[in-house]
């Protein structure tokens, strides 16, 4: 019996490591807090929607592409529909970086 016990509970343990490790936890209000920084509040955000996601500077374009996968996270739909996937679809949609920003921001 107690061969069994050990065996069953290393198995239990194996298979809990295993879930643990394939499906992390994402702290979506951590991700919520890193949607905002003192460059892009929300009305910052709703703004660049109307001029539809226009940003001249590369560099900057490409931070706030970074930025925008935490307001995914985001409970507003405002911001996680309306700026962040819609943002994202259209850079995808257009072509808008290399393929090394892209592997960074799926990657």
């Amino acid at each position: 019996m107690n061969k069994i016990h050990m065996l069953f509970s290393s198995l239990i343990l194996i298979f809990t490591c295993h879930v643990t490790i394939a499906n992390p936890v994402l702290d979506t209000k951590e991700l919520e807090g890193n949607c905002y920084n003192n460059n892009w509040s929300k009305a910052k955000l709703l703004h660049l929607k109307e001029n539809d996601f226009f940003i001249e500077n590369k560099t900057e374009k490409k931070k706030l592409a970074l930025q925008l996968l935490n307001c995914l996270a985001s409970p507003d739909p405002l911001i996680r529909d309306g700026v962040a996937f819609s943002a994202i679809r259209q850079s995808l949609r257009s072509d808008s970086f290399n393929s090394k920003v892209y592997l960074e921001i799926f990657g």
